[in-house]
């Protein structure tokens, strides 16, 4: 801190600025961190810092000075803060008449009132003053007092000798931002200040036999808001810099040039070659060249782009050995929520740095548009990280902090739309991690279809607050029905931003990499190297959203796996009259201005089946439903209204046109899987009659038929094949109990299967794993593997081995 002889020259003019070449008391800061794993506050951070001011009556022009110097080297860190410290001078200190020192100080220009009101600090002590100008609030006398005390002759102060010390000197100040807020006093000062010199114990004086310091001690509880906190922007940046740091080297050394420009998004190098580096105070050119960057790859990972986006390059380098659903898959996710969220925060006016961010006005950084651009781009890495942690365990750590930042970036979404009421619901329910009950969810589904109608907002957060709701613990079957049936609705009225496949010039796709990055993603997601697959993000909302319902074990109670199936049965019968009517449907859809009904028959088929995958208890999907059907009589020939949901998975097993093949083949995948998985649990007997009644066997002829046009270096032609042999496998499984009715029907299954035709597909195999052209060499080599291992495929290649067609 400054000292004496550095204020007084510069009360003097000899000096421009205080400096503290002449000071011997200091200051000290620290910043603390929760770091108890999995906790809603895992990560974030604060300041405590402490000081000692200038003693005496006459030294409060030195401690003005004093607390000036410490707001300009700590003030305002953009974090929450706490200041605890001997001031050495009260409140209401006053010397309006200039009676105690050389200059007059009119009360509001004292030490602490000055710090308080330069640092927007507030004080634990303020409930015992008067909120504006805190004199003490004499009609309750409730003002502590941490300093009784009365120096003798032995005194190192001799001018403070016999002088009555009875004052509250010792100070917490704070601004707890939305992480902790004022709490209440932990240990009870035992005086309270009188001004009659009667009232007080003078055998309390310290230090005494119970106190030996002159001071008492100021214990304070602050209130800690684990419910709703907000990640300030310098904790954001600082959360994930330590993410980038564990990741970095897992990324090749051929791509030093990618890790580069993520350490210049990330600070930790100059943004540009001109500019500030990490260590000083980056100029606004820097900070708006940053956002703008920051834009653009916002709208990147929006519409599901992978040639420009840099975290999605650096996030498929990394995980091109290990596979999708990694530990360093998340850890690439979650690096993007970070760093996304960051910058929404800035761009609202947040700091960027810890006391360097440049001192803007709010909501002067960036337009609105841009704003909700970065916000949506977070969130949608939120929801990329739930959905790699759901699928591996170890990929553990930030799930509740998720919840978190889905909160804030809902907030910043919705902040200037006026839709507080609806903004605030959807808000909540990420703040509840989903705790949302009774009369909250009945007002929260609502909320999220006039979301979802509203065109000026964006969907995905309502559908991502449908995904967060505990289904399972806090709704009722009826709810649920409800829930199913805003989002079926939403899709056919076309408020869904749907999936869509885009031309790609296949110049720009290199040759195919050992690992990842952009030339394979680009092949991971296209076919023959001509298109990619852009897929929204709100289907990717409507997609959890589902899953969270089919979860609950009350998708069927309602009524809600009734109005999955009835949807998608109603959208094959489109699919089937545009094929027999040539594009009719489409036509009719052009002229009212409605999105493709192709469009829309795949959307819905792909969010029914991400539902049945999904559905608990899964013994739902054998159950016939006996439903009185209502329709008018001209579309009762059309739809059954009594019919097993297996029957509707394998009747979903068909080409839509005009849809890219490969996009349906990851359909077909999970159709395949769902029928394996329910065979498992459920035995043949119970699931070879509907797929029989479905006409199964010639739809999977057909599925292999029709992948089978695909590269032989593309995963997704194998996976479909492996799992159709797996179910194969799982539908000769001999019965438990003797039944001669699904023995004949296994053998007549049999029978088809051993033919010529359908053997050599269910018999090829992949070539060389180098030849891999679409997906990494991981999933390659994972898939190829379990082909080898299923014991059917051998058994039957074994048998055919010797004869001539074999």
């Amino acid at each position: 801190l400054p000292g004496p002889e550095d204020i007084d020259s510069f009360i003097e003019g000899t000096v421009d600025q205080v400096t503290n070449q002449n000071g011997d008391q200091g200051a000290l800061r620290v910043r603390l961190e929760f770091t108890a794993p999995g906790d809603r506050l895992e990560g974030q951070q604060f300041f405590v810092c402490t000081t000692h001011l200038s003693s005496g009556t006459d030294a409060e022009v030195y401690r003005i000075q004093e607390l000036l110097h410490l707001g300009a080297a700590w003030g305002k860190s953009g974090i929450p803060e706490i200041w605890a410290m001997d001031a050495n001078t009260e409140l209401d200190f006053e010397d309006a008449e200039g009676h105690k020192g050389a200059m007059r100080i009119p009360m509001e220009a004292n030490a602490l009132q000055s710090f308080m009101q330069d640092e927007e600090l507030d004080s634990v002590w303020r409930t015992s003053f008067d909120a504006e100008t805190f004199v003490e609030a004499a009609a309750c006398a409730t003002a502590p007092v941490s300093v009784w005390k009365m120096r003798g002759s032995a005194s190192a102060q001799p001018k403070k000798v016999g002088e009555d010390m009875y004052q509250l000197i010792d100070h917490i100040f704070f601004r707890g931002h939305s992480l902790f807020s004022e709490g209440q006093h932990a240990l009870r000062l035992r005086e309270k200040h009188s001004p009659d010199v009667a009232d007080r114990d003078w055998l309390a004086l310290m230090p005494n036999e119970l106190l030996p310091s002159d001071h008492l001690p100021v214990v304070w509880d602050f209130r800690l808001n684990s419910c709703s906190p907000r990640r300030e922007g310098p904790v954001l940046l600082n959360n994930a810099q330590r993410i980038w740091r564990s990741l970095a080297p897992t990324l090749p050394e051929s791509e030093a040039e990618l890790a580069e420009e993520m350490e210049r998004l990330l600070w930790l190098r100059p943004p540009s070659a001109g500019s500030s580096d990490g260590h000083t105070i980056p100029s606004e050119d820097d900070v708006e060249g940053w956002l703008d960057r920051l834009v653009l790859e916002g709208d990147e990972v929006i519409s599901s782009g992978v040639t420009q986006s840099l975290l999605e390059q650096v996030r498929w380098h990394i995980i091109g050995q290990t596979g999708r659903f990694s530990e360093e898959d998340f850890k690439c996710c979650i690096l993007g929520s970070f760093l996304l969220s960051l910058a929404a925060s800035v761009a609202r006016g947040a700091s960027l740095l810890v006391c360097n961010g440049p001192k803007r006005p709010k909501d002067t950084l960036l337009p609105y548009s841009c704003v909700q651009k970065l916000a949506l781009a977070a969130l949608r890495y939120v929801h990329r990280s739930r959905a790699v942690s759901s699928q591996n365990c170890k990929a553990k750590g930030y799930e509740r902090q998720l919840w978190g930042l889905a909160a804030q970036m809902t907030e910043i979404m919705v902040e200037s739309r006026g839709e507080t009421d609806v903004g605030q619901r959807l808000v909540a329910a990420f703040d509840s991690e989903g705790a949302v009950t009774g009369n909250e969810l009945d007002e929260l589904i609502p909320a999220i279809n006039q979301t979802l109608a509203n065109p000026s907002l964006p969907n995905a957060p309502a559908l991502l607050a449908l995904h967060a709701v505990k289904w399972k613990e806090n709704a009722t079957g009826t709810q649920v029905a409800a829930a199913v049936k805003l989002v079926i609705r939403a899709i056919e009225a076309g408020y869904v931003e749907l999936s869509k496949a885009a031309n790609v010039d296949p110049a720009s796709i290199d040759n195919p990499c050992a690992g990842s990055g952009k030339s394979a993603v680009l092949r991971l997601r296209s076919d023959s190297g001509l298109v990619i697959h852009h897929k929204s993000f709100d289907e990717a909302g409507v997609n959890a959203a589902l899953r969270s319902l089919a979860a609950s074990g009350n998708l069927d109670a309602g009524g809600g796996l009734s109005l999955l199936l009835e949807s998608l049965q109603g959208h094959l019968i489109i699919v089937e009259q545009s094929r027999q009517s040539h594009g009719l449907p489409e036509r009719h859809a052009r002229a009212i201005n409605r999105p493709p009904p192709l469009m829309v028959a795949a959307c819905v088929r792909r969010a029914v089946i991400n539902a049945c995958e999904s559905l608990w208890p899964i013994d739902a999907l054998l159950v016939a439903k006996q439903k009185l059907d209502m329709r008018p009589s001209r579309r009762q020939t059309t739809v059954r209204p009594n019919r097993s949901p297996i029957f509707d998975l394998v009747q979903a097993l068909c080409i839509i046109p005009d849809v890219d093949l490969r996009q349906q083949t990851e359909t077909f995948c999970r159709i395949l899987s769902i029928l394996s998985k329910t065979c498992d649990m459920m035995g043949p007997a119970n699931v070879l009659p509907p797929v029989v009644h479905a006409d199964g066997i010639t739809r999977f002829k057909f599925l292999l038929t029709a992948t089978s046009t695909l590269q032989r270096g593309d995963v997704q032609r194998w996976k479909i094949l492996e799992l159709l042999t797996r179910l194969l496998e799982g539908l000769f499984r001999p019965a438990l109990t003797e039944d001669a009715f699904t023995s004949s029907l296994q053998a007549k299954l049999q029978e088809i299967v051993e033919e010529e035709e359908f053997r050599t597909f269910l018999l090829q195999r992949p070539e060389a794993e180098q030849n891999v052209t679409c997906g990494s060499v991981f999933d390659f080599k994972e898939v190829t593997k379990r082909l080898d291992q299923n014991q059917f495929a051998r058994d039957l290649a074994s048998k055919y081995s010797g004869s001539q067609d074999g």
